[in-house]
């Protein structure tokens, strides 16, 4: 007799899949923050993780007798979003801290519905508009007011936004018929041509590396990249859209939990609060676009 798992322990496994996903682009934050202050340029750093998870995804792709290279228009734009979300992120990371940059790429959750109704005239839920000020009180708590807004702040506000993007596009060219290991191939190569080309023109090489930077790189191009990818994709089989999205939160919290633990960054109460109204904005505003679809269907 043939033993399958039933629907809730599927969506089970499911569920933790995603938060160890969650969990793995957690830990990249503080790792990031220590390679792009002291080690290395952010835009160096791009390029060597993503064109490794580039090859990586490509020979996946070859031994599972796929063409990575089918469709290579889609791939290209939804890698010009990412380098949008990278690029800035790792440049953003040398002035702010890594709590700040996780937090304030999160409010993605808020810039979904706003992008959605700008590109696809899919209007948000009006409750959408009330979380925006509880999430720029929190930002206000996270930064220390407009005078504590720095330069890394602003860029990883870029990221946001490109995240926002990045979610609706790619949900886009998967739902067209796009393969999931060969359009992730095309992203992270389209990046990491894109990275080269800005660490020739304004990169810096190090005096020396350290075995400690070939270890992160490796780390940032095998797990964030490339196998919580596939967690994320597995889980999103079982789970309900709404509660993958809900879940994605808690990178945030996984990222800043890290930064102040492992990462040796300094816990600060108003931060924290900060990141506790942001993080219940994007709550208030997913919730609100879950039910504004629901009285649709």
């Amino acid at each position: 007799m043939e033993l399958t798992a039933s629907p809730k322990k599927r969506e089970f496994t499911g569920t933790l899949g995603i938060l160890l996903a969650c969990a793995i682009w957690g830990s990249s934050f503080f790792m990031v923050k220590d390679v792009v202050t002291y080690r290395l340029h952010p835009w160096i750093l791009t390029s060597c993780a993503t064109s490794l998870s580039a090859l990586v995804m490509f020979l996946i792709a070859k031994a599972s007798g796929k063409n990575p290279f089918s469709n290579f228009g889609s791939g290209i734009a939804l890698g010009i979003i990412l380098a949008f979300i990278l690029l800035p992120q790792g440049f953003g990371m040398q002035f702010t801290t890594a709590s700040n940059s996780a937090f304030i790429t999160g409010l993605f959750i808020l810039f979904v519905p706003l992008v959605n109704y700008f590109i696809f005239r899919r209007k948000p839920a009006k409750e959408v508009f009330f979380s925006v000020p509880v999430a720029l009180l929190g930002l206000w708590f996270l930064t220390g007011g407009i005078g504590g807004i720095n330069t890394g702040d602003l860029l990883t506000m870029i990221t946001a936004v490109a995240c926002a993007f990045h979610v609706l596009y790619a949900d886009r060219f998967i739902k067209e018929g796009n393969d999931p290991v060969v359009i992730s191939f095309q992203q992270y190569a389209t990046v990491a041509v894109c990275a080269i080309i800005m660490s020739c023109l304004f990169g810096r090489l190090p005096e020396h590396f350290a075995p400690k930077t070939g270890l992160i790189i490796l780390y940032l191009a095998l797990l964030p990249n490339c196998a919580a990818f596939f967690l994320q994709f597995a889980a999103q089989k079982t789970v309900a859209p709404f509660k993958v999205s809900l879940l994605f939160l808690s990178e945030s919290v996984f990222a800043a939990a890290f930064a102040w633990t492992v990462g040796g960054e300094p816990f600060i109460p108003m931060k924290a609060a900060g990141g506790a109204l942001m993080i219940s904005a994007m709550v208030m505003a997913e919730v609100a676009s879950i039910r504004h679809s629901a009285k649709k269907t």
